[in-house]
């Protein structure tokens, strides 16, 4: 059976036994459990929403992660290429340097003796441009002529 206090929870409390009465005190209390009730409700979808919001935000913020990250190793991996396309460009441009001033080292051992040779052609009647080499000469000057 039910008990006395579960009885009177049940039937709406009145006063000298009269039904419908309420003491305002308890219409207040009523209305104040029913307020926070209503207030509690609405206080969990708001954070239920919330929460919905985060996990959208936390889906999207890890896509673009991944999305960076990517992006990054492809900019990682072409500064790679880069680097080693500029040290063998460097490694290029020394070899010719240095093959550039060999040359340079020939012909100026050559200037003598083929000024001497113009001038001995010119004497004997010779063409003296036909000493010139092609690379001061406007042409290009042939492997063979650059390491003789």
């Amino acid at each position: 059976m039910s008990s006395p206090e579960n009885l009177a929870a049940a039937q709406p409390p009145t006063s000298e036994g009269g039904y419908g009465y309420v003491p305002p005190a308890e219409e207040r209390r009523r209305r104040r459990m029913i307020s926070n009730r209503e207030s509690a409700r609405r206080s969990r979808a708001r954070k239920q929403w919330l929460m919905e919001g985060l996990r959208k935000q936390t889906d999207w913020l890890s896509s673009e992660n991944r999305e960076l990250a990517s992006r990054l190793a492809a900019v990682v991996g072409h500064c790679l290429a880069l680097r080693h396309d500029n040290h063998r460009l460097l490694s290029e441009t020394a070899a010719l340097r240095s093959r550039l001033s060999d040359v340079r080292r020939l012909l100026v051992l050559r200037q003598p003796q083929r000024l001497a040779g113009a001038a001995a052609g010119a004497a004997c009647g010779g063409d003296p441009q036909s000493l010139v080499p092609a690379a001061f000469a406007g042409g290009f000057m042939p492997e063979t002529e650059l390491t003789a």
